[in-house]
């Protein structure tokens, strides 16, 4: 699950305008990924990885978010909706 993740978590981190963000979110991951990686038992229980998965969800998220806004602007939902309010 994480694996499929982690292509809209490198999106959502590029995407990131401010760089406090990026190296909050970042650096537990980066930290637990080279910490976790040479550890022989992490690939029969990975739950040393799963610690790292709220920061990849909000990565990811952001990518959707950002994905979804563009798509509908391009669309032009805002105007219709800022076209009907009175």
């Amino acid at each position: 699950m994480v694996g499929i993740l982690v292509a809209p978590a490198i999106v959502g981190i590029v995407l990131l305008t401010s760089n406090y963000a990026r190296a909050i979110l970042a650096a537990p991951i980066v930290a637990t990924v080279a910490t976790y990686t040479f550890y022989d038992v992490t690939p029969i229980h990975p739950r040393f990885l799963y610690v790292t998965l709220p920061q990849v969800l909000v990565l990811a998220s952001v990518a959707l978010v950002t994905l979804c806004s563009k798509v509908l602007a391009n669309v032009g939902f805002h105007r219709r909706i800022a076209a009907r309010k009175p």
